[in-house]
């Protein structure tokens, strides 16, 4: 005999549910951060103009501390690479965080150790190269439009410097350890991760003051938050769409045994 009985209404597990909208919400918070960190680096350096060479004539050095030309280094300095840093650090905390939860695998403490630590030193030496470019601008507005050879030539080499000797490298170390964690869990495609070494190679030993090499970092943070993006969307969708459905009536029980699991699989 047939029951008339209505069947019992199908649902997936709600926890289940929850957890993968965590972490596309994650994934996405994290992309949105490097994209405009990207953005805001790269407008920064097309907006800059190229720092005058030490025996670059009285006309040059004139047009370089120009009021337009100050006003733009201003601008520059004063919003555009302040608001990039605040993204970065957005970027590093949401993809630290993001991390754990995208892949069962524990992520190496000492990768995790090193991500963070270079990734605050590249901030700060940015923020410092920044202000330093800026000196010779802030001058000229303050004192009625004149400037010495030494501030407009020596402030600026001073933060080119920082960036390119010392800064350039701590983002090499960010983007080793990001590749290396990417690698040990698996929640990058494997050339992403040889991309990134490449790139954090070129980036360590490189000992040039060329203008194009300011471009691999920031390109790389697209990269990453374009692959955040994309791979963490499709993974949600179809973790959802091929998690089996559960009766209303079992479905705490499949909760909880879907917690102990996943518990279980973390401790492994």
């Amino acid at each position: 005999m047939t029951s008339d009985s209505p069947a019992s209404p199908i649902e997936f597990d709600p926890e289940e549910t929850e957890r993968l909208q965590r972490l596309r919400r994650a994934a996405h918070f994290t992309a949105a951060a490097g994209t405009v960190f990207s953005v805001l680096t790269l407008a920064s350096f097309f907006l800059l103009p190229a720092i005058p060479d030490a025996d670059a004539t009285s006309e040059e050095i004139q047009r370089f501390t120009s009021d337009s030309t100050t006003s733009l280094i201003k601008f520059v300095a004063l919003y555009l690479i302040p608001f990039a840093c605040i993204a970065f650090v957005w970027f590093i905390v949401s993809l630290r965080m993001w991390i754990p939860q995208q892949s069962v695998r524990r992520v190496d403490v000492a990768l995790s150790n090193v991500q963070l630590v270079s990734g605050i030193v590249f901030l700060v030496l940015f923020s410092a190269s920044s202000a330093a470019m800026s000196i010779s601008a802030i001058i000229v507005q303050q004192d009625d439009g004149t400037v010495g050879r030494v501030a407009a030539y020596g402030f600026p080499q001073y933060g080119s410097s920082l960036f390119f000797v010392f800064a350039i490298r701590m983002g090499a170390m960010f983007v080793f350890s990001t590749s290396g964690i990417g690698r040990q869990t698996g929640v990058l495609p494997r050339w992403v991760v040889y991309l990134g070494f490449a790139v954090g190679l070129v980036m360590l030993l490189s000992a040039s003051f060329n203008r194009a090499l300011i471009f691999t970092f920031p390109a790389w943070t697209l990269l990453i938050s374009g692959l955040i993006w994309r791979y963490s969307r499709n993974l949600a969708l179809a973790r959802l769409s091929a998690a089996p459905p559960v009766s209303a009536g079992h479905a705490s029980d499949r909760t909880r045994s879907s917690g102990d699991e996943t518990m279980g699989e973390r401790d492994a």
